[in-house]
């Protein structure tokens, strides 16, 4: 862990001295923020309760030659080792917003925080909505398991999507597009993209490896990832171009009250 530390707080010195123009791309709103905020954290948590409760039943035999021939490329048994590999690299790319924390003023980096608290839990909602609706046996179901165990049995059913490539590519993608805004000239952009989609990348391959996922597994869950990283920021650019503020105006007459929102 001090090494991942010294790598984080030399990479925030090393981007430091070119983070100096900035602008003000997200800007909160009490409505807007407030529902996509809540949606997002009560999906979230309703989703992880639905899908812990849910019992998938029979998916029929264990029997890999249902799998598709794609899939059937790399389908590999249970290693922990590899299983918790995965975990560190999932929060390692997870952690690399945090760098804005560092870069922008403290009312950008809040706004910052908040946009990418909104993507983490609409992506978190999406993938067990997946798992929910769509269950399938995990790669490492079709092999015996090591001599230590594996997973728990209710895990066995939850293959697609990977939720760790979701998160990792929710973070690469988020820190790319904030990273472009903010600093659109800088020479640095490459190295982050290359750094935020390296790091994802790993994560979706060991989940592959570890027998936790298929192919399809990860794709969808890049997939998902991506366009959870993207478009909450590109929504929040939006509001920026009108003024960056939602504005509610209340008004009153013999005849009518009107509430007028705009955003």
């Amino acid at each position: 862990m001090r090494i991942v530390h010294s790598l984080a707080l030399a990479t925030v010195l090393w981007l430091a001295p070119v983070c100096t123009t900035q602008a003000q791309e997200y800007s909160l709103s009490w409505i807007g923020d407030g529902a996509l905020l809540a949606t997002g954290l009560s999906s979230a948590i309703l989703s992880q309760v639905l899908l812990q409760s849910a019992s998938p039943g029979s998916l029929g035999d264990i029997d890999i030659t249902k799998v598709n021939v794609f899939d059937r490329l790399a389908v590999f048994g249970y290693s922990n080792a590899l299983d918790v590999t995965s975990d560190v690299l999932q929060y390692t790319t997870a952690a690399i917003p945090v760098m804005f924390a560092f870069l922008c003023r403290l009312d950008q980096a809040a706004a910052i925080g908040v946009v990418y608290l909104e993507a983490l839990s609409w992506a978190f909602a999406a993938k067990n909505l997946l798992k929910f609706l769509v269950p399938r046996y995990r790669p490492y179901v079709y092999s015996p398991l090591p001599a230590g165990g594996g997973p728990p049995p209710s895990e066995y059913a939850d293959s697609f999507p990977s939720g760790h490539a979701t998160i990792a590519f929710t973070a690469a993608a988020f820190s790319l597009y904030t990273f472009q805004t903010y600093f659109p000239s800088s020479p640095y952009l490459l190295p982050l993209a290359l750094a935020g989609y390296g790091l994802a990348g790993l994560t979706a391959t060991f989940r592959v490896v570890s027998g936790m996922h298929f192919l399809t597994d990860v794709l969808a869950g890049a997939l998902l990832g991506t366009v959870m990283g993207y478009g909450i920021p590109l929504l929040h650019r939006a509001w920026a171009r009108k003024g960056g503020k939602s504005e509610v105006e209340l008004e009153a007459s013999p005849a009518a009250v009107m509430l007028r929102v705009s955003w």
